[in-house]
């Protein structure tokens, strides 16, 4: 059986598990942002968005700078 990973925030040590579903992410989602380097802050705070709107906000990106 894997090791827990822990994650200290705010003070706490969470488990990855416990913290992704306390901000309403899949633990795989939280683990992915870590490991790309995100701080656990930016990790939290980046939303989730549906693919369609994924794609509105690249649109409006793209007509914004070109």
């Amino acid at each position: 059986m894997p090791k827990a990973r822990v994650i200290t925030w705010g003070n706490v040590q969470w488990r990855l598990s416990d913290l992704a579903r306390e901000h309403r992410m899949l633990p795989q989602t939280l683990a992915s942002r870590l490991n790309r380097g995100l701080t656990v802050e930016r990790a939290l705070a980046t939303g989730l968005v549906t693919r369609s709107e994924a794609g509105i906000r690249s649109k409006l990106l793209q007509t914004a700078t070109g």
